[in-house]
């Protein structure tokens, strides 16, 4: 059954569900890095990278991370 799904369905469902858990999981990465080691390069590029991960995401769940952000 789920070999019939559109390909633009799986598409929606990477961009929609998927991008946002990675923008979270990034930046939750970064957050615990800073706390242990203070603001490093590599948790400063965490955080960008996160935010950019964070604005390419569609759907339902990146309307809730804008929403709390701004």
């Amino acid at each position: 059954m789920w070999a019939f799904l559109s390909r633009r369905f799986w598409l929606w469902v990477a961009l929609s569900v998927g991008a946002p858990l990675v923008s979270w999981l990034i930046g939750k990465a970064s957050e615990r890095l800073e706390s242990r080691n203070g603001p490093t390069r590599v948790s400063d590029t965490l955080k960008k990278a996160g935010g950019v991960v964070g604005r390419q995401a569609r759907g339902p769940l990146s309307r809730g991370r804008s929403a709390a952000r701004h």
